[in-house]
């Protein structure tokens, strides 16, 4: 981020200084400089085999797909017996550098005492799909109504209608 902020105030100082070139060649030359800059992203690359997931802890491209090509590998995560390793040097290196880690890699680090900082919430519960809120909102409502009086009526007929057939019984 400040590599972008330093190349967009250099070509700003420029433009003001040299008023007789053209904005669109500096806006150009801007545009290429971007598309050269990686994004660096700390995260989880699946190895392992079926059913036994491990993790690795890697940098890459944050446009590469996570299994892909990486960087360097910063440590690895066991989910079945809960082992974290990493690299401590590595990753302050690379967060230097300006890689910033996915939400699951920074809660790790943050439990690990890597970095400090609060954690981050790395998933939210799926939104209940629109039937089962209906049906939830409906038994909530008749659970809330009170009883109207013609209802009362027709129950204590029920009761009486009963009685007087284990009366007769």
């Amino acid at each position: 981020m400040h590599l972008l902020f330093l190349y967009i105030l250099s070509y700003f100082i420029l433009f003001v200084f040299d008023i007789n070139k053209n904005i669109n060649y500096y806006i150009e030359v801007l545009a290429n400089q971007l598309r050269n800059i990686i994004m660096l992203r700390i995260r989880l690359s699946r190895v392992g085999k079926k059913n036994k997931a491990q993790f690795r802890v890697t940098v890459a491209d944050a446009r590469r797909s996570p299994t892909g090509k990486f960087i360097e590998i910063l440590g690895y995560y066991n989910p079945h017996t809960k082992e974290k390793v990493f690299k401590q040097e590595r990753i302050e290196y690379w967060i230097s550098k300006g890689a910033k880690p996915s939400a699951t890699v920074h809660n790790f680090l943050v439990d690990a005492g890597v970095i400090k900082g609060d954690k981050i919430v790395a998933w939210r519960p799926k939104k209940k799909k629109r039937d089962e809120k209906e049906a939830e909102q409906k038994t909530e409502k008749k659970a809330e109504e009170p009883i109207s009086p013609k209802e009362e009526i027709k129950k204590e007929e029920v009761k009486d209608k009963t009685e007087k057939k284990t009366e007769e019984k």
